[in-house]
């Protein structure tokens, strides 16, 4: 009966997973991302290749749409439950481990990196695989379960750099507990760290050839503007929304009982509560220098599955207490369970109407059908001569090439591409404002999305902007709703690249 009951709310969790990466829009990292794919490269100005990879392998699948680009991920993330069964096996037995697997399913942050086609659920993933095959490499000294680890450490790195807190926990098990130097007497585990070095070699490579820029960007440049202590009391809060409540405090306690127990001698949770302790840890006190500008909230989404292999046993104790004790136990799973189900259903159907959720998606399916109609009526008049498509930023840009595959798209120096850290993509793919400079006199659609720069600086943008192409005409503007006080503005220009070293928007 429990068996089938998570193999149900999997199999349920899978599908809406599916509703969501369908019909839900792309947001600017994935069209970033979807735009990687389609110029595959041993490394990117802000991130390695394996989630450029990934989505290329979707698209080939199912075309250039948003299951295309998003069912890789939403396939990976069946292997989470698994992978929380498998670690907690040995320490539960079969029916803790199929709670383990069930809870598992019950975390609405991973609920939705399962159905995005951005890191964190493969990020949660190989972090989740490098523990299973970890652990049991620890336990059983198997030299396959040892290079399995070196593999998903190799893949992890070849993620995103936060997977460097994935291999700090791993150095801490293999130096700080005595099963960990025990195993480093012997070749395997140092077989296997060779293995997960090689996952660095794409991204050190990258770095040499470009001064580092993509390093500097990752830890100096993004965090010029600082949150401070703020930030403490702030990430918290957000943790405590985004895991929900009740199974926030029921993981954390988990957490303190595990280390307690092995201060005491009782070490057989240690490895996946140091998985857990490293990453919460150096988040908590990393908030104050995290940067303002971008959400972070999301990171710590790995150290959660390591602890829902473990609290079943809590829950359980729990249960058997009584009184408060037993409604925490069953309100836990309950609450985050409908919070899954509620975030999912809203994101793939809309029968919620939470407008918050949607709101870094929405908009661009009302600004394509304009872009093609103004494209339609550009190429009637400029016959054999395509117009390009520019957008102001590197975010609107990805989105107007995914709705315009077939075109060639271009993105000014909007200040944003640097904030982020991917202007020097814009430059290596020879799609950026100096690029477009030296296509003088050639038609183009200009899309200003005027809500991307900050209130004070709008008008300066758009003259800038406009300064920089010939004979400019306004053809429309689009207006979408996000929430009742914040709208995302568009307009629409038909216009010719300025000649010059000064032409186009720089």
């Amino acid at each position: 009966m429990l068996q089938a009951a998570v193999v149900v709310l999997a199999l349920v969790t899978a599908l809406c997973r599916l509703l969501v990466a369908s019909r839900l829009e792309l947001f600017g990292d994935e069209a970033f991302y979807w735009q990687c794919s389609r110029a595959l490269a041993a490394a990117y100005a802000d991130h390695p290749p394996l989630t450029a990879l990934l989505v290329r392998a979707g698209t080939a699948l199912l075309g250039d749409t948003t299951l295309g680009v998003r069912v890789g991920f939403v396939a990976l993330s069946l292997a989470v439950a698994p992978l929380v069964y498998a670690l907690a096996r040995p320490r539960l037995g079969s029916r803790g481990a199929w709670l383990a697997a069930g809870l598992s399913q019950l975390l609405p942050s991973g609920a939705l990196a399962g159905a995005l086609a951005v890191p964190d659920g493969l990020l949660a993933v190989l972090s989740l695989a490098g523990l299973v095959a970890l652990d049991d490499a620890l336990r059983r000294g198997r030299t396959a379960s040892w290079l399995a680890f070196g593999l998903c450490g190799a893949l992890g790195l070849a993620t995103h750099l936060r997977f460097l807190l994935f291999v700090a926990s791993a150095g801490l098990v293999l130096v700080g507990t005595a099963d960990g130097r025990r195993a480093l007497r012997r070749p395997a585990p140092w077989a296997a760290l060779g293995v997960l070095t090689l996952g660095l070699a794409p991204l050190l490579v990258f770095n040499l050839e470009h001064d580092f820029a993509p390093l500097r960007y990752q830890f100096v440049e993004r965090h010029g503007v600082r949150e401070g202590l703020a930030a403490v009391p702030a990430h918290l809060l957000e943790q405590l929304l985004l895991v929900s409540p009740a199974l926030y405090a029921v993981l954390l306690a988990t957490l303190v009982d595990a280390l307690r127990r092995a201060r005491r001698g009782d070490g057989r949770d240690l490895v996946p509560a140091l998985f857990a302790a490293v990453p919460l840890l150096v988040f908590l006190l990393g908030s104050p220098l995290t940067d303002a500008r971008h959400d972070s909230s999301h990171w710590p989404l790995p150290a959660y599955l390591p602890l829902c292999a473990l609290a079943p046993a809590l829950l359980e104790r729990l249960a058997r207490a009584g009184g408060w004790r037993r409604a925490l136990a069953f309100a836990a799973p309950g609450l985050a369970g409908l919070t899954v189900l509620v975030v999912l259903l809203d994101l793939g159907a809309g029968v919620v109407g939470l407008r918050t959720l949607h709101r870094p998606f929405a908009g661009w399916d009302a600004l394509r059908p304009a872009v093609a109609a103004r494209l339609a009526e550009l190429d009637g008049a400029h016959p054999g001569e395509p117009p390009l498509l520019v957008g102001d930023n590197y975010l609107l840009a990805g989105q107007l090439a995914f709705g315009s595959p077939e075109r060639d798209v271009y993105t000014l120096d909007h200040p944003r591409n640097e904030a982020d850290g991917r202007g020097l993509q814009g430059r290596l793919w020879e799609r950026d404002a100096e690029a477009l400079a030296r296509r003088a006199g050639t038609p183009v659609l200009l899309v200003v999305q005027i809500t991307a720069t900050g209130y004070d600086e709008r008008e300066a943008w758009r003259a800038a902007v406009l300064e920089g192409f010939a004979s400019a005409e306004l053809l429309e503007k689009v207006e979408v709703e996000l929430s009742p006080t914040r709208k995302r503005r568009f307009e629409l220009y038909a216009a010719r690249v300025g000649a010059g070293p000064e032409g186009a928007g720089q």
